[in-house]
């Protein structure tokens, strides 16, 4: 090759993310696009400092963050994917995790649009506790994910809540 050809925006970004799926279901055969779609997300690096000033210092402006794929193809063996549903009789789900002092963690939940034929689709949260202490939560409108990022402050357990403010039908799948 005589040069290089340095682009950005979604037509290059998709093509990275395609080949990091493919990467991640390579190694994880039975992951669904949920479960990928999360793994993906939960190991990105955030990039907010480097992105302070207006207008790129929103996550409309440079996303989650930097594809990690060494982080996404190296998990722990301690790392849990949970698959859930929410449901007109089931607004929200508890999860207890275990966790070290002093370890970063990275939730991440992730649903699909169920219809795409109107306007309002399916909005769930993401809250972590420590026994009755919020110690990270994402309630994002009007997006397909939820991402939060909290240290552990000793060994033990917290719970991760899943909970839905508006599903667009009678059930909405999660991971």
């Amino acid at each position: 090759e005589s040069e290089d050809y340095v682009a950005d925006a979604t037509s290059m970004a998709s093509a990275q993310i395609c080949g990091a799926a493919a990467l991640y279901r390579s190694v994880n055969l039975y992951a669904t696009h949920l479960e990928t779609k999360a793994a993906l997300l939960a190991t990105t690096e955030s990039i907010a400092q480097q992105n302070s000033q207006p207008p790129y210092n929103s996550r409309n402006a440079y996303g989650m963050g930097y594809l990690r794929v060494d982080r996404l193809l190296n998990r722990q063996a301690d790392d849990i994917v949970i698959n859930g549903t929410l449901s007109n009789s089931i607004s929200s789900q508890t999860y207890e995790i275990k966790v070290k002092n002093g370890r970063r963690y990275a939730a991440v939940l992730v649903w699909d649009r169920l219809d795409v034929g109107i306007k309002k689709w399916s909005n769930l949260n993401l809250t972590a506790h420590h026994g009755k202490s919020i110690i990270a939560s994402s309630k994002s409108p009007r997006n397909l994910y939820e991402k939060i990022i909290f240290s552990a402050k000793s060994d033990g357990k917290i719970s991760l809540t899943v909970a839905s403010s508006f599903k667009e039908k009678s059930t909405v799948p999660f991971a």
